[in-house]
């Protein structure tokens, strides 16, 4: 919901351990994989936002309401997944 009221405005691979404060909750990089990039995809499959980044935040500015994919790619491993954008 990223209506800027300070809950739920981005989408990103943390967990808040304090208020405003958050933890990365995707696995550190180690010998056999290291993140590559995230990539989210609207129910057609276009590519709506990409990031090297493993600190990204998507706020889905511009997009409208609906059901997204994402896709977070290892060296060694991905994982896939829904995400909704709503208003």
């Amino acid at each position: 919901t990223p209506n800027d009221d300070g809950k739920n405005d981005f989408f990103a691979m943390v967990k808040e351990i304090s208020p405003g404060v958050y933890e990365s909750i995707l696995p550190l990089d180690n010998c056999l994989g290291e993140f590559v990039s995230i990539n989210i995809y609207d129910r057609w499959g276009k590519q709506v936002y990409q990031s090297v980044n493993r600190d990204f935040k998507w706020y889905g500015e511009g997009m409208p309401p609906g059901v997204y994919y994402y896709h977070v790619k290892y060296t060694d491993t991905d994982y896939k997944g829904t995400l909704t954008l709503r208003f």
